[in-house]
């Protein structure tokens, strides 16, 4: 979405929600903000799109860590990459 509204030449505004799940490997008090990661988030896809499905699968709980789903981990991870933009 961010590159479409990027190439729009006319767009006035373009208006990105985050969600509650961006923060949902935290415990405790959570501020409403993104905090850092020990890796790069662009790093770390490129990292799992390199791997063999099959090894991405077997290790998708090691790569996930403290999120509680893939979900909750995608999500995160694209509020990080586009804070980067």
């Amino acid at each position: 979405m961010y590159e479409l509204a990027s190439e729009c030449k006319q767009l006035q505004s373009h208006l990105h929600v985050s969600t509650a799940y961006t923060n949902s490997d935290k415990l405790g008090y959570i501020r409403e903000e993104v905090y850092p990661m020990s890796e790069d988030p662009q790093a770390l896809i490129e990292k799992i799109v390199a791997m063999p499905e099959s090894r991405a699968i077997a290790e998708t709980e090691k790569l996930i860590g403290s999120f509680p789903n893939t979900y909750t981990f995608t999500k995160s991870m694209a509020e990080r990459v586009l804070l980067k933009l």
